[in-house]
């Protein structure tokens, strides 16, 4: 049987989970299988190529929530003209990144008398990924910021190659976007503990085997105690 978190985690494990199956203490997260009927009653689906008459079927077919791909990273239009017409209760993002390449070339303009090799992206940053893998070059936490502040309350990050060079990314993303932030592994094979722990992690999606009661109080120990609140008289 699988336990919900003790309250006192301050954590929210969704689950990925095939139509028809679900697990009634943690959010239902799948993916849309493009059929005319699709089975996802109380899901929160992800959407990657679907116009808005794709998400009027899953919300109508009992998706709890849309998340839109692809599409909406190409046409930030169709965010708004979602929410407009569903409410931002129903409309999300999914966007998957993973580390944007360092590249280097070499200055030869800055300085007449020395050329020197700088790198074209000097910050350690995400870039928001296609359907197929393809890097945008777009800034993953930019992108994510702006689309916070245009109402948008879900954005599900999908990480690609993650490791613990990213756990620092994770953490001001984590800080910035409080409970609209949600993060999954694309490859499924990371710890999720050390980003709970050092990346602000609080909305965390796993696979349904993963979803036991054993790692659910692993996952839990790793929310860093609240500090202590203090108070000053006088």
């Amino acid at each position: 049987m699988n336990a919900p978190l003790p309250t006192a985690a301050m954590l929210t494990v969704g689950v990925w989970s095939a139509p028809g199956f679900a697990l009634p203490d943690h959010p239902l997260f799948m993916v849309d299988d493009e059929t005319a009927t699709p089975l996802c009653t109380g899901a929160h689906v992800v959407m990657e190529r679907g116009a808005l008459a794709r998400i009027e079927t899953l919300l109508a077919a009992g998706a709890s929530r849309v998340l839109l791909g692809e599409k909406a990273l190409l046409d930030t239009t169709m965010v708004q003209d979602a929410i407009a017409r569903f409410g931002t209760q129903r409309i999300g993002l999914w966007l998957p990144a993973r580390r944007m390449a360092v590249s280097w070339s070499l200055d030869r303009e800055s300085n007449a008398d020395f050329s020197f090799v700088m790198p074209t992206c000097p910050v350690p940053r995400w870039e928001l990924l296609l359907a197929d893998g393809t890097g945008t070059g777009t800034d993953a936490a930019w992108f994510a910021r702006e689309m916070a502040r245009q109402g948008v309350e879900q954005l599900v990050i999908s990480l690609h190659q993650a490791t613990a060079d990213d756990l620092g990314l994770c953490a001001e993303l984590s800080e910035e976007l409080g409970d609209r932030l949600w993060l999954t592994f694309a490859e499924g094979g990371s710890d999720p503990a050390p980003w709970i722990a050092h990346g602000g992690v609080r909305q965390l999606i796993v696979n349904a085997d993963a979803c036991n009661a054993v790692e659910l109080e692993r996952l839990a120990a790793a929310v860093p105690p609240a500090a202590p609140t203090t108070t000053q008289n006088g």
